[in-house]
């Protein structure tokens, strides 16, 4: 059961990230979205049985958590 959740989880992800990206979601819908989604990933991420899933999921912890600290918000856009 935990496996699947962080299936979901990570497609929850990045639905969300997509959202963002093509400004459909502001940065505080972003963060409100995320932080805990995030947490829950990091945490669980041994349940993917394969290397593969593990690191897309990874990758995914890593963009999400990149626009989290800033590195990938445009001063003066949508996106801020």
């Amino acid at each position: 059961m935990l496996s699947e959740l962080a299936e979901c989880t990570m497609l929850m992800l990045k639905v969300i990230h997509e959202m963002y990206s093509t400004q459909r979601i502001t940065y505080e819908e972003f963060v409100t979205h995320t932080r805990k989604k995030l947490q829950f990933l990091s945490e669980n991420i041994s349940q993917f049985a394969s290397e593969a899933e593990r690191e897309t999921a990874y990758d995914i912890i890593s963009k999400c958590s990149s626009i989290l600290s800033g590195n990938d918000r445009d001063e003066g856009s949508y996106l801020q």
